[in-house]
């Protein structure tokens, strides 16, 4: 009965598999790069931050008021 998972595969194999393993990873964050650029993400990105500073903006004078309101009646 023989294990085939338990032999030990030669040396090459395993530099072959890490070498396109690295190539694999480096090409993803390539296209990934590439398509965040195209699409403007980390703009939208920015946009949409700078939208919630100021919707807690409002919210934070709408608070205010609210208050100052309620204590003067």
């Amino acid at each position: 009965m023989k294990f085939i998972f338990l032999q030990a595969t030669p040396s090459g194999e395993i530099v072959a598999f890490v070498f396109i393993l690295a190539i694999s990873i480096a090409v993803f964050f390539a296209i990934r790069g590439i398509l965040l650029w195209y699409w403007k993400v980390d703009t939208l990105v920015k946009n949409q931050e700078e939208a919630n500073q100021i919707l807690r903006s409002i919210a934070r004078m709408l608070e205010l008021r609210e208050e100052s309101t309620s204590k003067s009646d």
